[in-house]
C-alpha cells in the first residue's frame, strides 16, 4: 500500500506540475495591434481560416499564458472554428480593466532580438530617403501587387454574391489566369499598409474604411480590357474600391511632372504589370495545375525561373481555408521604382524589399490551384 501511495502521489505532482505549466489566466482588457501578427488556436501553432491581425484594430484582452506572458488570448469575432486566438506580447500593447495590475512581459529570447535586430537594421537602410507628410514618417513608395486566382474568390461568401462569379464558367480567360485584385502603393519597408485614400484632407491607414466614388472616366479599350483582366469590374464595385482606397495614392510621391496620376494611368500600369504575370512561366505552373495541390517551393522556383534568381523573396503566396481545403487565393508582390510605360517586371521585382520586410505573416506552404465549380 505504502508503494502504491507513493505512486499516487507522484501522478498527482506530475498532473499538477502539468497543469501549472500549461494554465493560463484569466485577465481582462484591450489589445491593440500593432503588427500584423498571425493567431492562432494554441500557443504556437494552428490557425484555421489563416488569421492575422489587423494593424490598429482594437480586441478584447481574454487571458495570458503564464504571470510572465509571452502570449496574450484574444478574442476575434470573425475567426472561424474558434474566435479566442493566441498572439504573441511583441504584437500590440493592451489596456488592463484593473489599472492597478502591471504585467511584466517575458523578456525576447537572443534568437528573437537578432531577428528583431536584422529587421530594425533593414529598416534604417531604407529609411536613409525618408520624407515626411503632414507629420507621418514615410520612406520611398513601392506598390505591392494583389494578384487573384479567381475561382477561389468564387468560393468565398462575398464572390458567391458578385456578378462575375454567378457567370464564370472553365472557358472564361479568367478562370484559368490571374486576375487584378489591386495595385497598391505601399511603403513595403515596414508591415503596416500605408498610405490608403489618398484624396482626403490626409492619407489614411489602409484599415480604414471610405465609400468608393461613384463613377470613374476610363477609357472605352481600357473598361473593355478590364472586364476579363479585373473581372471585379463586372459587379460594378472592385475598380471604383481600389482607385478610392489605392489608386488616389498612386504616384502621389513622386516629384516634378511625374507627381500623381489618373485613373487611366493606374489602371493601365496595373495591366502592364499582370500581363507579364500571366505571360510568365508563373501562370502556366497554375494553368496546368488546376484541381491540383502545389507547394510553395514549386511556386518560388517558377518565380525565379521567371523573375530572376531570388524573386521569390519578394512574393508571398496567400491562401485561403474553404470547406476543409487550403486553396490558393492570391499571390502578392512586392515591386520597387515607379512603373513607366515599357517596365519590366523582372526588375521592379528586384527593387522590392522581401516578404518578410513588408509583411509579418508567414507565406502559405501548400494549396490546390481551384478549378472553376
Amino acid at each position: 500500500m505504502v508503494k502504491l501511495k507513493s505512486w499516487a502521489m507522484c501522478i498527482a505532482i506530475l498532473v499538477t506540475m502539468n497543469t501549472l505549466l500549461h494554465a493560463s489566466e484569466t485577465i481582462t482588457g484591450l489589445f491593440e495591434a500593432q503588427k500584423s501578427c498571425e493567431a492562432t488556436r494554441k500557443l504556437n501553432s494552428g490557425n484555421p481560416g489563416n488569421v492575422t491581425l489587423e494593424i490598429g484594430k482594437i480586441y478584447d484582452l481574454l487571458a495570458i499564458n503564464k504571470s510572465e506572458p509571452s502570449h496574450f488570448l484574444i478574442n476575434i469575432p470573425s475567426a472561424p472554428e474558434t474566435t479566442k486566438r493566441w498572439v504573441g506580447v511583441e504584437c500590440g500593447e493592451v489596456a488592463l480593466d484593473d489599472a492597478d495590475r502591471v504585467l511584466t512581459l517575458k523578456p525576447l529570447s537572443a534568437e528573437e532580438k537578432k531577428t528583431a535586430q536584422t529587421r530594425d537594421q533593414n529598416k534604417a537602410a531604407k529609411n536613409v530617403a525618408a520624407k515626411s507628410l503632414q507629420g507621418i514618417e514615410i520612406n520611398s513608395i513601392e506598390n505591392l501587387m494583389a494578384a487573384s486566382w479567381l475561382p477561389t474568390f468564387c468560393l468565398t461568401g462575398a464572390g458567391q454574391r458578385a456578378t462575375e462569379c454567378k457567370s464564370l464558367s472553365k472557358s472564361d480567360i479568367y478562370a484559368s489566369q490571374f486576375s487584378i485584385h489591386g495595385l497598391w502603393p505601399n511603403d513595403l519597408d515596414d508591415d503596416a499598409l500605408y498610405p490608403c485614400y489618398c484624396d482626403q484632407k490626409k492619407p489614411l491607414k489602409c484599415n480604414e474604411r471610405r465609400k468608393p466614388v461613384a463613377s470613374i472616366n476610363i477609357p472605352s479599350d481600357l473598361r473593355n480590357a478590364l472586364q476579363t483582366k479585373m473581372p471585379g469590374i463586372q459587379s460594378g464595385f472592385l475598380h471604383r474600391h481600389e482607385w478610392t482606397k489605392h489608386g488616389t495614392c498612386y504616384e502621389k510621391y513622386n516629384t516634378g511632372e511625374d507627381q500623381g496620376s489618373d485613373a487611366t494611368e493606374y489602371y493601365r500600369d496595373t495591366i502592364l504589370v499582370l500581363d507579364q504575370l500571366n505571360a510568365s512561366k508563373v501562370a502556366q505552373l497554375f494553368k496546368n495545375n488546376i484541381g491540383k495541390v502545389l507547394s510553395d517551393n514549386q511556386i518560388y522556383k517558377a518565380i525565379d525561373q521567371s523573375f530572376g534568381k531570388g524573386a521569390s523573396d519578394k512574393v508571398f503566396i496567400d491562401c485561403k481555408r474553404i470547406r476543409g481545403e487550403w486553396l490558393i487565393s492570391e499571390l502578392f508582390i512586392g515591386l520597387g521604382g515607379e512603373i513607366k510605360e515599357g517596365a519590366k517586371l523582372k526588375d521592379l521585382i528586384a527593387a522590392s524589399p522581401p516578404r518578410d520586410v513588408y509583411s509579418s505573416r508567414k507565406s502559405c506552404r501548400r494549396g490546390k490551384v481551384t478549378a472553376v465549380r
